[in-house]
């Protein structure tokens, strides 16, 4: 619900700064193409703005727009690309080297569990303990 407001409020206010700035606009390329782009107008406030000004603004805003835009849309870019990738790569081969590797993790689980086991039998036979009297709880 809180999603559709959002949309809802980023939508009426992408139109209005549209109905307010296209004719500023407009006006700024009309006067620069007449070579009156020296000239000012009168802002609200009483102060002298040129129309040369307007549209260096102007390009200025919109070069910040796509620059966010672009920073925002390469990390998703490259996580699309990486799993795009790993979908094309995932083929038998690959299947084959993540069996491998279990294989080789599941061995170097037993390694240490048979390692454990003979230390355990040497400090056994050197207390004088049997296997038989471990296992029996004594």
């Amino acid at each position: 619900m809180k999603a559709a407001a959002s949309k809802k409020r980023i939508v009426v206010v992408t139109v209005v700064m549209t109905l307010a700035l296209v004719p500023l606009l407009l006006t700024a390329i009309h006067e620069v193409t007449r070579g009156h782009g020296g000239d000012a107008y009168r802002n609200v406030y009483g102060m002298p703005i040129h129309w040369v000004s307007v549209l260096t603004i102007a390009a200025s805003l919109l070069l910040a727009l796509l620059v966010g835009l672009v920073v925002r849309w390469w990390p998703l870019r490259d996580d699309r690309t990486v799993e795009r990738i790993l979908r094309r790569r995932a083929t038998r081969k690959a299947l084959n080297a993540m069996d491998l590797e279990r294989r080789e993790l599941s061995q170097f689980m037993v390694r240490p569990t048979t390692a454990l086991s003979a230390r355990v039998t040497d400090r056994m036979a050197r207390t004088g303990v049997s296997a038989a009297g471990a296992h029996a709880g004594r």
